[in-house]
């Protein structure tokens, strides 16, 4: 199995980091026993195809549960948040409520980078922007943004609903409606939303 955790092949080290879950969950294996295979995890969170990051993240917040995982790591996560690819930065900021919830990173910290998060909101690329926006949602209701922050940066998102993409405009209506009940978006934000329709 701890060959198999350090595979060239991502599918088969995922798939190694699952049963080692398991046999964790099960105390077959304790944590120092895959300490120093964590890297090779890691590697999996800033790969280039999307179904790996996807897969990687369900498997991190896993070992999150099982110690394997923990406050040490904080750095490596750390830097995944403000990743200059902004696909493995999105995936970060995605799951950054469960980074927050296991203790791996600290309210600070997070406040510390999130420039890097308004950077994927204001992105010129409007799947990258649309995908920052879709998770603002939940960073609003754990208090990680503030109702102020988002609306400072609304226009990215008006933006959006006028896109020739119609993929990116209709979730953009999803993340307007998610606003609109946050309290973000005002009644003067529908009146002009509603011209975009």
């Amino acid at each position: 199995l701890f060959k198999l955790l350090e595979s060239e092949n991502p599918d088969v080290r995922l798939d190694a980091w699952k049963v080692a879950g398991r046999l964790l969950e099960h105390g077959v294996l304790t944590p120092g026993e895959v300490e120093e295979a964590k890297m090779y995890l890691f590697e999996l969170l800033e790969s280039d195809d999307d179904y790996v990051r996807e897969r990687a993240w369900f498997v991190a917040i896993n070992l999150f549960e099982h110690g394997v995982l923990a406050r040490e790591d904080a750095r490596d996560l750390l830097r995944l948040l403000e990743s200059e690819n902004p696909d493995v930065r999105l995936d970060a900021w995605n799951h950054v409520v469960d980074l927050l919830e296991h203790g791996v990173l600290t309210p600070g910290e997070v406040e510390e980078r999130k420039r890097h998060l308004f950077e994927l909101l204001e992105s010129n690329s409007g799947y990258v922007r649309e995908r920052a926006w879709e998770i603002v949602h939940r960073l609003l209701r754990r208090g990680i943004l503030t109702p102020g922050e988002v609306e400072e940066a609304k226009m990215y998102l008006f933006k959006l609903l006028e896109s020739d993409d119609d993929y990116v405009r209709e979730r953009a209506w999803f993340v307007a409606i998610n606003l609109f009940e946050h309290g973000v978006l005002a009644r003067e934000d529908a009146r002009d939303l509603l011209r975009l329709l």
